[in-house]
């Protein structure tokens, strides 16, 4: 059901499509679409303005964000260095980014979900609205086991090299950017198992065939966590073993 807005600009178009010469089924069609087209062009000028505002007010605060992200990892022994004055500018710009994509993305998800609405099925709206708060708390924990990751690998790192008595020297950039990519793409990782019961229950694929192609799926997994910082076996063990997990996790639990 369109909303008052909706409604006024699906009248205005109308009074447009008049003057046009058009015929009366791709008027019919363009009356119909139009409308939902500028609701969802409004929409994006929202998460636009909502990116950059949070955007602006990371890089503002960079600082204590800086801060309190290396307040969270195992340092004792590490060097945290500049290696350039543009740096802060390049941090500053970083954490206003991400705070901006953590803001305005669920944002900009809800909005596409309410923009789909008209075209699904009570019951697909319900499905896809019920998996968000899962959705939600997987991005969190994944985020969290990723960073977990990143510090544990720095821990046995820098026991190493304080037994060899050697100095550590690590760009704060570099740092930061690995440490936030890390986050980030175990974030979206372990958003697969939303991705793939929202697959199995709209129907788009047969339980069967997931059977079929599970040796792929491994295989693709383990090439995902090949491309993440840590390139060392251990850590590609402890990547590749939760997304082994929710895999077959996801399967167990749709059953039908």
């Amino acid at each position: 059901m369109p909303d008052a807005h909706t409604q006024k600009t699906a009248n205005q178009i109308a009074r447009d499509l008049t003057s046009l010469k058009l015929s009366p089924e791709s008027r019919a069609a363009m009356e119909r679409y139009l409308p939902y087209l500028d609701e969802l062009r409004r929409k994006l000028f929202i998460v636009l303005i909502v990116f950059l505002i949070m955007a602006v007010i990371g890089a503002l605060f960079y600082k204590q964000v800086l801060l309190f992200i290396l307040g969270r990892f195992n340092l004792e022994g590490v060097n945290i260095v500049l290696t350039s004055p543009y740096q802060i500018i390049e941090l500053a710009v970083q954490i206003g980014l991400l705070l901006g994509l953590l803001t305005a993305l669920p944002l900009l998800i809800w909005y596409l979900i309410g923009f789909l609405r008209p075209a699904l099925e009570h019951d697909e709206f319900k499905i896809i609205v019920s998996l968000l708060p899962l959705s939600l708390f997987l991005f969190i924990v994944g985020f969290m086991f990723g960073t977990t990751v990143m510090n544990a690998i720095i821990g046995i790192f820098t026991h190493a090299t304080s037994e060899l008595n050697l100095q550590n020297l690590w760009d704060v950039s570099r740092f930061f950017s690995q440490t936030m990519f890390m986050g980030m793409a175990m974030a979206l990782a372990f958003q697969f198992p939303i991705i793939l019961t929202l697959l199995l229950r709209l129907g788009f694929i047969e339980k069967p065939k997931l059977y079929t192609y599970r040796p792929v799926i491994y295989v693709a997994i383990l090439l995902f966590a090949v491309i993440m910082p840590p390139t060392d076996i251990f850590s590609l063990f402890i990547l590749t073993l939760p997304l082994f997990l929710l895999f077959e996790l996801t399967l167990l639990l749709n059953r039908t």
